[in-house]
């Protein structure tokens, strides 16, 4: 015989529909140039947005470098935390120059590879 499944209720989903029988608010979707007229406004944020996507690329291309060369090395790999994302993100940007260095032979051996990869081709 099969119990009936319990429907569990989660207190912060009933928070919610209960606050929002109180709030009036409505969803439309539209397309970026017709939200905003401002061309100025608009090319800043679009060329953010671009900025911060090459960043987040170039910074995962970079700590997968990494990742690749120490586990061919047989090395232990570092803790993933936000700081490891942070440093690398700051690596592949203009704020490079603003952040604690602890990469900074791992750059020494990716400056010398990339070398010897030019002068090999």
């Amino acid at each position: 015989m099969e119990l009936p499944k319990v429907k569990k209720k989660r207190s912060d989903v009933s928070k919610r529909i209960e606050g929002n029988k109180e709030t009036d608010f409505v969803c439309i979707k539209m397309s970026w140039n017709s939200l905003c007229k401002n061309n100025y406004l608009k090319q800043g944020i679009q060329e953010i947005v671009y900025n911060i996507n090459k960043i987040s690329f170039l910074s995962y291309k970079l700590l997968n470098f990494h990742f690749t060369r120490l586990l061919e090395e047989n090395k232990e790999l570092p803790e993933l935390t936000q700081n490891l994302f942070y440093n690398a993100s700051c690596y592949v940007s203009v704020m490079k120059m603003k952040c604690i260095n602890p990469f900074h032979n791992f750059l020494i051996y990716l400056k010398n590879y990339l070398l010897e990869i030019k002068w090999e081709h």
